[in-house]
């Protein structure tokens, strides 16, 4: 009798580890894909979020853009050349909505009146784009109510976030202002940010699941041992 006894409880025990281990399983596999869920969804708003800043930057931009490319009037118009915007440009990035290094300023120059061709690099703060190189400014949104651009660029091997507006007209050699920051920047910022939430919600959620199974293991077991006390 005892020995049955013993026997019954121990496959009662094996019953509850097995749902026990079930449910860890279904609730890490759950958090896992949630969190990769999140962390894709999160991290695409945190892209859009970026490319919208910079575009309102750019906005901002193109008060300086103008001054700084008509130095020089003549006659009552700008005198100033393409290198002397460059060399004011070199001297003076503090002017421009940067935020400190962090983003890269690109400068579109203004193609000729006639005979089309797009607006090719003029000006790279980085150094790296060779002028003349045209580049995809991506699609057409509104922000602040202004038309601008956003988008994705290739600069020097890696994926950049871009945000761009047309710098004023009377700018006589910048179209476009570009905004430029490496997607992986903003990629590594948000896993940072999600990181600690995720963890604290997976190792609560994983808490709940095993407390919940155990009593419903419990409540499982129980007619079973209810069963064999009767027999």
């Amino acid at each position: 009798m005892g020995g049955g006894v013993q026997a019954g409880d121990g496959r009662e025990l094996s019953l509850r580890i097995r749902l026990l281990l079930a449910a860890i399983a279904i609730v890490a596999v759950s958090l896992t894909v949630s969190g990769a869920l999140t962390g894709y969804l999160v991290q695409q708003l945190q892209f859009s979020d970026a490319m919208d800043q910079m575009a309102k930057n750019a906005l901002l931009d193109r008060q300086p853009t103008m001054l700084s490319d008509c130095t020089r009037r003549s006659a009552g118009h700008c005198a100033s050349t393409q290198q002397e915007l460059i060399a004011v440009l070199d001297t003076n990035k503090v002017a421009f909505n940067l935020d400190g290094d962090r983003l890269r300023l690109i400068l579109l120059d203004r193609p000729p009146r006639f005979g089309y061709r797009a607006p090719a690099v003029l000006y790279d703060s980085y150094g790296n784009v060779p002028p003349g190189t045209v580049l995809p400014l991506g699609r057409e949104t509104t922000v602040s109510g202004q038309q601008v651009r956003e988008g994705h660029l290739t600069l020097d091997g890696q994926t950049y976030l871009v945000g761009a507006a047309q710098a004023p007209s009377a700018a006589p050699h910048v179209s476009w202002i570009v905004l430029a920051e490496p997607q992986a920047q903003v990629a590594a910022e948000a896993a940072g940010q999600l990181a600690t939430p995720i963890l604290e919600s997976g190792a609560a959620g994983l808490v709940l699941a095993i407390v919940v199974t155990a009593l419903l293991a419990r409540a499982f077991t129980r007619p079973l041992r209810e069963l064999r006390r009767a027999a």
